[in-house]
């Protein structure tokens, strides 16, 4: 898994690693106010060193085998991430997180980049469940999970907090039995 994965030309996830902290940390401050909307983190990165620590966590949770997280390239620009916010490993259920910058939306890349990690999640990590949280105004962010023909299973009410206020959450779900039904 050190290596890259190719999605498509041009388009490459690079397991996350603390040589992309600078680049990651500059998209984050371009992107602030956009991300700010969807991510309750987004407004406290306010230097290099809290993207580093947050790096820093995402390796030790990758070596204690519990996914790891990716830098989405496209072209040569990190463009965002891409990753497990969760493995229940006595449950084989594993949860995917992403953002993507503002300016590199609407060109497939996190489909595709999505699209790239249900192999390794139901063959690598030997999962039987692929989740996503989206908050329900995040029109975007829930097209990618649709149009991979997730199942939407419902609504967590006021699951998430974020900017002061409590967000609804589409849970949307993949099975390993309904992906190797459309392969």
């Amino acid at each position: 898994m050190d290596s890259p994965i190719d999605v498509r030309p041009g388009l490459q996830l690079r397991l996350m690693t603390l040589e992309f902290a600078p680049e990651l940390f500059a998209l984050t401050v371009r992107n602030r106010e956009y991300l700010a909307r969807w991510l309750n983190w987004a407004p406290y990165v306010r230097e290099l060193n809290d993207t580093a620590t947050f790096i820093e966590a995402r390796i030790q949770q990758y070596e204690a085998g519990l996914g790891p997280q990716f830098c989405i390239f496209y072209g040569d620009a990190l463009v965002g991430v891409i990753g497990y916010h969760l493995i229940d490993k006595s449950n084989h259920v594993a949860e995917i997180g992403y953002w993507l910058a503002e300016d590199a939306q609407g060109k497939g890349i996190m489909s595709d980049s999505l699209k790239a990690l249900i192999p390794y999640t139901f063959e690598a990590l030997k999962m039987n469940r692929l989740q996503i949280r989206v908050a329900t105004e995040n029109h975007r962010s829930r097209a990618i999970p649709e149009r991979l023909g997730f199942f939407r299973e419902g609504v967590a009410r006021e699951a998430g907090f974020n900017a002061g206020h409590y967000d609804d959450l589409v849970i949307y779900s993949l099975l390993k039995r309904e992906w190797a039904m459309g392969q």
